[in-house]
């Protein structure tokens, strides 16, 4: 069985960071946003009531991260991934300001003593991956155009803001089960960790 690189985003991928952030910027402004409606990456058109750039501060702010809760699935499948000798690559852009709070929340999840990495980066293609979820579909595209992997599986991991984006092929089965699927389905877009768990055991296989 291949020993596997697993590259995760963590914000919108292991945890619905979305959801908490809603929650603190509804609270301040007595508004009742829904992540269905967060429908572009950028929040273009969603109708906020502060100016977008203090929306986007909240990433700054703490609140958000330490209350955001893992995406259903994600910390199961996680440590599902090291009981087969898999690393979890964690990758993600996040503020400099919360990383404290972001690497403290993974180790309470996921604990300290099986082997992980997490990077933090703004671009993405520069850390080797056998897989890469995430859930900007640009982060993904940069991989595929510049990554340090030329063989990289690359998923898109399906939120509302990315289900405009139709460069993602449809997930359609196990792929240990499918065959050629990877040469001609990869990039792919999956729904949910089961998914992922299946897009590991093929890698696994190959």
């Amino acid at each position: 069985m291949n020993k596997l690189r697993i590259g995760l985003d963590l914000d919108g991928v292991v945890y619905n960071l979305m959801a908490a952030w809603l929650d603190v910027y509804n609270a301040d402004y007595a508004d009742t946003l829904t992540t269905e409606q967060i429908t572009h990456f950028h929040f273009k058109d969603v109708p906020l009531r502060c100016h977008p750039k203090r929306f986007l501060n909240y990433l700054y702010d703490s609140r958000i991260h330490l209350a955001a809760e893992p995406i259903e699935g994600s910390i199961e499948t996680i440590k599902w991934m090291m009981d087969r000798g898999h690393l979890p690559v964690f990758i993600t852009s996040t503020k400099r300001s919360v990383i404290a709070e972001k690497t403290a929340r993974l180790i309470a999840d996921i604990g300290a003593i099986q082997p992980w990495e997490i990077h933090y980066v703004q671009d993405k293609s520069k850390v080797w991956v056998d897989m890469l979820v995430d859930d900007y579909h640009k982060n993904l595209w940069k991989y595929i155009e510049n990554g340090v992997n030329d063989d990289c599986l690359i998923a898109l991991f399906t939120r509302p803001w990315n289900m405009n984006t139709f460069s993602f092929n449809a997930y359609d089965g196990p792929y240990h089960n499918s065959g050629e699927a990877y040469f001609t389905d990869n990039p792919v877009r999956v729904h949910d960790w089961q998914q992922i768990k299946e897009l590991v055991q093929y890698l696994e296989e190959f």
